[in-house]
């Protein structure tokens, strides 16, 4: 259909320049016995030429318009495409269920969030005690296991979901830390779980954020529970 608008206006172009062409040529063999009609003929062939000239620029103005929607819807879909086999901007976390404030034994939940699925994901976790203890001396550092974390591999995650992974017993403390990490097929990006037992309840609060991302940058995702403590700038300790 814009190929042949565009044939159309060309067509017109081309019958304008002629009776401008045919009207000069009947003013010079005429030369002043009629050059009244000579110059309407011209005149009208210079208005008809640029008309045509004009409604030709703007469907090819529109036919390119028209070009870029198609272009943009293309690459949009093709975007749409790569984020379904690599995970896109999804991501997971790890949380627990409501009930374990008072006796500290946490049921685990993995969450997803976004569009796409998550494939291929394996997340580290690291008891932040251990590692502190390991680094004061009160663990063997040659005790890799008993401070160093532990891979676990989560295969493939469905969008919008949730399913429990594990139970957890907070220790006989009033803080308990973990940092997470986790690797897919979309990329890295790191969990900060933190617990505090406040009035002998335990309260938490997640960070995640993407390994790449610039200082300053928003989380991907944070919660903080009704009453965890805060420092002075309210934020987590």
């Amino acid at each position: 259909m814009a190929r042949k608008v565009r044939q159309i206006s060309a067509l017109v172009t081309y019958f304008g320049a002629l009776i401008s062409a045919f009207g000069g040529v009947w003013g010079l063999l005429l030369e002043n016995q009629y050059v009244g009609g000579a110059v309407t003929v011209i005149v009208t062939g210079t208005f008809v030429s640029a008309g045509g000239a004009l409604w030709s620029s703007g469907e090819r103005t529109k036919f390119e318009r028209e070009l870029r929607d198609k272009s943009d819807q293309i690459t949009q879909l093709s975007q749409e495409a790569a984020a379904s086999v690599t995970g896109g901007d999804s991501f997971c976390y790890l949380s627990p269920i409501a009930g374990y404030s008072m006796t500290g034994t946490a049921a685990m939940f993995l969450h997803h969030e976004g569009a796409y699925p998550l494939y291929d994901v394996n997340m580290h976790i690291v008891d932040l005690q251990k590692a502190r203890q390991a680094d004061a001396g009160q663990i063997e550092q040659s005790d890799w296991s008993a401070w160093s974390g532990t891979n676990y591999d989560l295969r493939n995650l469905v969008p919008t979901t949730a399913r429990q992974w594990g139970v957890w017993q907070l220790p006989n403390a009033d803080e308990q830390d973990y940092d997470l990490f986790f690797v897919a097929r979309n990329g890295h990006w790191t969990q900060e779980l933190r617990f505090r037992r406040v009035d002998g309840q335990w309260k938490q609060a997640i960070r995640v954020r993407q390994v790449t991302a610039t200082a300053g940058s928003p989380p991907l995702y944070e919660s903080v529970e009704s009453g965890f403590p805060l420092n002075e700038q309210g934020q987590v300790k």
